[in-house]
């Protein structure tokens, strides 16, 4: 991937310190969620949702209806992420590995 098809987004606590980042990477099918991460001292406390937020906007404004990611089945804090993103959309199982799917654009026409 060029450098130009990734993007990252920070988001600050209240003591403007990076609480989180999330990176997307345009790719020919879509944008997907590379990765996420809430610095544990700022978890719980909206960031992630406020990324997801960001990340929805940024594909939004660039015409992108969805956005995918794969679920790190890692077993450390693995039912927390599921729970995490199936706030925001579906989880479903693609080749034998789980796949969240992200609706941008939440408007009923």
């Amino acid at each position: 991937m060029s450098e130009d098809s990734e993007i990252k987004l920070s988001v600050y606590n209240e003591r403007d310190e990076r609480a989180g980042s999330i990176l997307l990477e345009k790719r020919p099918e879509g944008l997907y969620m590379v990765w996420i991460g809430v610095f544990h001292r700022n978890r719980g406390k909206g960031y992630g949702t406020r990324l997801v937020d960001m990340a929805k906007r940024y594909g939004s404004a660039r015409g992108y209806a969805i956005l995918r990611g794969y679920l790190d089945e890692n077993p450390e804090g693995y039912s927390d992420r599921k729970t995490f993103f199936r706030k925001f959309g579906e989880i479903g199982l693609v080749g034998g590995v789980e796949l969240f799917t992200i609706r941008i654009d939440e408007r009923k026409d």
